[in-house]
């Protein structure tokens, strides 16, 4: 329970921008009567069978811009999506999107996302690249990102993006914060001494506190990432990657010392939904409104709610939940990640930046597992939301609501790259216009200013029935968090976290 952040470097194997690296070989060979567009279909169909494999990093990135900001689609862009419905299996792929996409792109991934499994993933190239360039990117690099393996960006062949340095559990120094900074089942201090919550007086007082805590905790995990860093590059030099680093070998020195243009440590934040949920229970129940006690709130979350369901309901049904556009929740969210934000800026170096992720991966499940019961009426070992969508079955408003709430978040200023899950019920794209309402929703979400989108349409029953007999209906793909996966590949904890997440649909 101690465990609030890691310092850990994770690596994908990226393929990045397949249609741009393809298109002039393709015009090439089209012009010279050497292949068909039918026949380059077959070859990007082939390419992803020899790269197929169970669990895929093998990211590809189709879309954007070019480095002067003028769309990118090409004929490659739509041969690659249609090889990939061809084939029929998972893949890592990913598209960037703008204001400027034309429909017909939108809809062939329409068509591939309405099948089931999340694919493709969407990034909003009017979120990503200021956030990328207000940020020490040259404006012609930002415009040429791409994900690394699930969402996280980077400037490819030009970047040591250290993905992933560090993993911060928002909802866990909450936790401590409201117990003086001590472990609530221990008794152990894991942060400088402070009021507990019946001490404080106000909610602007229990966020100072919160605030101070959120810094001293970034700041040892800030640390760790630093000193790992150098340790690297002690321990021995990457001359492989070094070697497909354009930048590295024009400088002649190794990527752990200095070889890339642009070198940053990447650091998720995880909980923030739960956080704004339990905050705005706090604010508006216990220091606002006076309908409950924080000496038998902290009582209750020790016991796990145990003997005291109606405080439970109470904290769950009576107070504002993020994910449903209520715009107090909302702010207090955005803020949440805004400051986290500003302050992993702040501590940043012009050769060493800090760049944050909105993102959990499925680490919210097994971070959960380290944070009690909190005010929103959360059991204790809960999984945490995933990423910056809502806690799984607070989305009670319908879309719309929960695209207001994610809008608000700062996609622009999240230049590691932010991310949600939007799950939707097949039932709502059924009919002949389905694909045209998809394409409606997804471009109302861009306009908005949401940044990164992972759009899942599949219903908890099918989920259900997947689970009860794998072999016979375990082959449904679903979206699972940066990544996509046969349900009955996935372990059962996640199977479970998969179908809460999902169970509220109609």
């Amino acid at each position: 329970r101690d465990k609030l952040v890691t310092g850990v470097q994770t690596c994908a194997l990226p393929i990045w921008r397949l249609d741009q690296l393809l298109q002039p070989y393709y015009e090439r060979d089209l012009a010279a009567g050497t292949l068909t567009r039918e026949e380059a279909v077959e070859w990007m169909v082939e390419l992803a069978i020899r790269l197929y494999l169970p669990y895929d990093v093998q990211a590809i990135t189709l879309g954007g811009v070019d480095a002067d900001g003028n769309p990118a689609i090409c004929e490659m862009s739509r041969i690659i999506l249609e090889a990939t419905e061809e084939f029929g299996e998972i893949r890592d792929l990913s598209v960037r999107v703008n204001s400027r996409t034309p429909d017909d792109f939108l809809q062939r991934c329409a068509r591939l996302v309405l099948r089931g499994g999340g694919i493709p993933f969407f990034f909003n190239d009017d979120c990503f690249i200021p956030s990328l360039a207000g940020r020490g990117i040259a404006l012609e690099d930002a415009r040429n990102y791409a994900p690394i393996g699930c969402v996280e960006l980077t400037i490819p062949g030009k970047a040591n993006s250290h993905a992933v340095s560090g993993w911060f559990n928002l909802l866990r120094v909450l936790e401590l914060t409201l117990f003086g900074g001590c472990d609530p089942l221990t008794g152990d201090r894991l942060l400088p001494e402070s009021p507990a919550l019946p001490e404080l007086a106000s909610f602007d007082e229990l966020r100072k506190y919160f605030d101070r805590n959120v810094e001293t905790m970034a700041a040892r995990m800030i640390y760790h990432c630093r000193r790992e860093e150098r340790q690297q590059g002690i321990f021995g030099s990457l001359p492989a990657w070094s070697l497909l680093t354009p930048s590295c070998l024009e400088r002649g020195r190794d990527i752990t010392d200095g070889g890339a243009k642009y070198n940053w440590h990447s650091i998720c934040l995880l909980g923030v939904p739960d956080t704004a949920d339990s905050l705005i229970a706090l604010k508006q129940l216990l220091f606002d409104g006076h309908r409950v006690a924080p000496g038998e709130l902290l009582d209750a979350m020790k016991q796990d709610f145990k003997g005291n369901e109606p405080l439970r309901e109470l904290l769950r049904n009576r107070a504002p939940k993020y994910g449903n556009g209520d715009d107090e929740t909302d702010r207090l969210a955005a803020g949440l990640s805004r400051d986290f934000i500003a302050l992993m800026d702040r501590w940043s170096e012009p050769e060493n930046r800090i760049f944050v992720h909105l993102f959990s991966f499925y680490l919210n499940i097994y971070f959960g597992e380290n944070v009690g019961a909190m005010p929103d009426g959360r059991h204790a070992g809960e999984p945490l939301a995933y990423s910056l969508s809502p806690h799984q079955g607070r989305d009670s408003e319908g879309v719309t609501m929960l695209l207001r709430s994610l809008a608000k978040q700062p996609h622009r200023e999240a230049a590691g790259g932010s991310a949600a899950i939007i799950d939707l019920h097949p039932s709502l794209f059924a009919g002949t216009s389905g694909e045209q309402r998809f394409v409606a929703l997804l471009r109302g979400a861009l306009e908005m200013g949401i940044g990164q989108m992972q759009w899942n349409v599949v219903s908890a029953e099918r989920l259900e029935q997947a689970k009860r007999d794998p072999e016979h209906y375990g082959n449904i793909p679903v979206r699972v968090a940066g990544y996509s996966q046969l349900f009955k590949l996935i372990p059962s904890e996640i199977q479970d976290h998969l179908i809460a997440r999902t169970k509220h649909l109609r």
